[in-house]
C-alpha cells in the first residue's frame, strides 16, 4: 500500500510531548514508518505534510493532546549540544526552536547582559 510518499529514504527525528513535558525522541528511518507510528497514534494529515521538511519543524497534534515535532536528521549536521568542560552550550538554532525566539532577539539580549 503506497502513500505516496517520495522513494529516496531520509531519517528523521520524532519529537513527542505532553503537557509541555517530552515524552521520547524517537528517529524513523522513513517517512512510511514515521507516517504508520503517526497514524496508529490517532495524527491525521496529509502526505505532503512530512515531505520535503528540510531544516524546518513540523508540528502535528494528536488527538489526546500530545503534540509530535518532526524533523529530518541531515547527514554532516553540527552537533546541536556541546559539552565542553563539564559546561553544556546549545546551538542558537536549537535555541531558537525550542524557544520560539529568533536569531536577532538572542544576539541582542546577549549584547545587552554584555554592556551590563
Amino acid at each position: 500500500m503506497s502513500r505516496g510518499f517520495d522513494t529516496v529514504s531520509k531519517a528523521l527525528l520524532l519529537h513527542e510531548y505532553k503537557d509541555e513535558q517530552i515524552l521520547t525522541n524517537r528517529p524513523f528511518n522513513s517517512r512510511k514508518d514515521l507516517a504508520d507510528y503517526l497514524h496508529m497514534r490517532g495524527c491525521h494529515f496529509r502526505n505532503k505534510v512530512i515531505s520535503d521538511i528540510g531544516s524546518d519543524l513540523v508540528t502535528i497534534y494528536g488527538p489526546d493532546g500530545t503534540k509530535f515535532e518532526v524533523e529530518e536528521l541531515v547527514e554532516n549536521r553540527r552537533d546541536e549540544v556541546v559539552r565542553i568542560n563539564g559546561k553544556i552550550f546549545v546551538s542558537i538554532d536549537k535555541y531558537c526552536r525550542d524557544t520560539g525566539r529568533n536569531r536577532r532577539d538572542i544576539y541582542r539580549s546577549y549584547h545587552l547582559e554584555r554592556r551590563k
